[in-house]
């Protein structure tokens, strides 16, 4: 019997100590930083005051309010600023895992009435520390380390120590089977295992943190506090996407073109996430946290342009092709590619002929040419994708010419699929890009009436319409 007295308060022990050992951390993953642009200043001087902002964790830091607070003495002189009494106050998006954001703002010192002699400027840039995060609460059971609601863990505390106080007081009692000694020894382990083996928190967190700079002018001290505050949250889930380039002339694939990719839509000037190369069939695949992302794609001989794909979270994305131009001399390149339904779309292109009336190049009629005009159906695409790519080597300046898609795979039918299709027209001109246009999503029709060029200049029109029996020699002439 002292035996087993003796076991339940050696496991008492231990109980104390695993719950001893089920601490909540708090690191600081927000980190900032500020300094200025000189070392020394006086007064009437301008300081730009510059500010890193850093996500050292590998969450995502979202709906993030950076403000500095603006001592008496400084006045704020940047324009683009926003400033709320003594305050200036920015919002950003998000910073990514292990990445900063910077900023800057600029401020007066104003002179003083009655001057003092002016000792040596001190620039103090590290007077406070970050200040380590505070994190909300959730609703999930706490894991090691994580600072989560601890509701759970304190109500099977209290029933532990309840069964705790009947156990030793029945065994003393010799009113208990030994039976039920296991159970006691697992009732005291009840608390310690749900702090340690709980599932992780699945809530978002709030992560905060101040740093303060210090600037002394003629014995005054400017103390500049900045503080930040953030939503952690996990990254999406990645996934994978693939797909070829092909050469917008011939169709053919092509290799080692470099392939940049940023987040967002139409993003062709910030942070690069990946670099990749295509190989000898013009493939690539890439893996991304779930999103937007634009890819610039370039290579030697060839124009610069974009495609922008869609990454979807643990799913694997193919057919994400596109084409790319070569370089050419004069006129005028246009090419259309789209996502994989309907199969069949088709270029045309009205213009005028030398002699007043006008003609259509189109997949029954792939070239023109004519004393004013040069013009050639390079590529024909039937099974989704494209490129179809028109090539105008010479034109009438002062002509009209019409250029437009048709839905040819149930062309008869009055629906959205070319609306949907995910048609992209890129417009070249030599070694450069002049116009992109995206088809306008969920409309009816079978004909995207994309653009005209007159005087020599781009005309955007970017409509949809439907005709029952299209005739490109008639409907697609130019608008009156």
């Amino acid at each position: 019997m002292k035996f087993r007295i003796k076991l339940i308060v050696l496991l008492s022990f231990l109980f104390c100590f695993l719950i001893s050992q089920t601490t909540f951390a708090e690191d600081s993953v927000l980190q900032i930083n500020v300094t200025t642009d000189k070392q020394t200043y006086n007064e009437g001087d301008e300081v730009t005051y510059k500010l890193s902002v850093t996500n050292t964790s590998n969450l995502i830091a979202k709906n993030i309010v950076v403000t500095s607070t603006i001592p008496e003495g400084l006045k704020v002189t940047s324009p683009e600023t926003t400033v709320e009494g003594n305050k200036v106050i920015w919002n950003l998006e998000k910073i990514n895992p292990t990445s900063n954001a910077n900023l800057e703002f600029k401020a007066l010192i104003q002179k003083v009435e009655n001057p003092v002699t002016p000792p040596p400027t001190n620039v103090d840039n590290t007077v406070v520390k970050p200040i380590p995060i505070t994190a909300t609460a959730s609703s999930t059971a706490p894991t090691t380390g994580d600072d989560t609601n601890l509701l759970g863990f304190y109500v099977l505390l209290v029933f532990s120590a309840g069964i705790l106080t009947v156990g030793i007081r029945g065994l003393k009692r010799k009113s208990i089977k030994n039976e039920l000694t296991a159970l006691f020894i697992l009732a005291l382990l009840l608390p310690s295992s749900s702090a340690v083996n709980a599932q992780p928190a699945t809530e978002s967190q709030i992560a905060t943190a101040s740093f303060s700079h210090k600037l002394v002018v003629n014995n005054k001290e400017y103390v500049v506090t900045t503080t930040v505050e953030a939503t952690m949250e996990e990254p999406p889930a990645p996934g994978t996407v693939s797909g070829t380039i092909s050469n917008a002339i011939d169709g053919e694939f092509v290799d080692g073109l470099t392939l940049k990719f940023r987040a967002g839509e139409n993003n062709t000037t910030g942070e690069v996430l990946q670099t990749l190369t295509t190989n000898a069939d013009g493939y690539y695949e890439v893996v991304l946290p779930e999103g937007i992302y634009t890819i610039e794609i370039s290579g030697e001989g060839f124009i610069t342009t974009t495609k922008i794909i869609q990454v979807i979270g643990e799913q694997i994305v193919g057919d994400q092709n596109t084409a790319i131009s070569p370089v050419f001399g004069e006129g005028l390149r246009v090419v259309l590619t789209w996502d994989g339904q309907p199969e069949d779309l088709d270029s045309h292109l009205n213009g005028p002929t030398a002699d007043g009336n006008r003609f259509v190049v189109y997949y029954s009629n792939d070239n023109y040419t004519d004393a004013q005009n040069e013009v050639y159906l390079d590529q024909d695409d039937t099974d989704s994708f494209g490129p179809e790519t028109v090539t105008i080597i010479k034109h009438i300046s002062t002509g009209t010419y019409v250029y437009g898609v048709h839905k040819y795979t149930n062309e008869e039918i009055n629906d959205q699929a070319l609306s949907n299709s995910g048609a992209k027209v890129e417009v070249y001109n030599g070694n450069s890009l002049l116009n992109t246009f995206y088809v306008p999503a969920n409309q009816d029709g079978n004909l995207w009436r994309v653009f005209e060029v007159y005087n020599g200049e781009i005309h955007p029109i970017n409509q949809i319409q439907f005709y029952e029996d299209f005739n490109n020699e008639v409907d697609l002439l130019p608008i009156p």
